[in-house]
């Protein structure tokens, strides 16, 4: 099971924050690929949809940019879900982007 154990969290914060996202009256689909995207929001009222890609923290990555990814990540107990172009702005913002990590 320790062999699991990353792929097991992955799949709790991923039910997590769809359980978030259904209170909120969106519907959740996996795309049959991953090309940066995890999982899809959808929420038919008002037409809104994120592409979502699962970090275990504050995460940017240069390959997000320009996408309209959204960012979930969790901090203490709390889960936020972000655009990442605004994660990479504030990040710019702090000087964080300005090393090649």
């Amino acid at each position: 099971m320790h062999r699991y154990r990353s792929q097991v969290r992955e799949v709790v914060n991923r039910n997590t924050v769809v359980s978030l996202a259904l209170a909120q009256g969106f519907n959740a689909f996996l795309p049959v690929y991953d090309g940066g995207v995890d999982f899809v929001l959808y929420r038919e009222s008002d037409s809104e949809l994120r592409k979502v890609q699962l970090k275990s923290r504050w995460t940017i990555d240069r390959k997000y940019m320009g996408r309209d990814i959204w960012v979930a990540f969790p901090i203490a107990s709390d889960w936020y879900l972000m655009p990442h172009d605004k994660m990479f702005a504030c990040g710019e913002a702090d000087g964080v982007t300005l090393t090649a990590s």
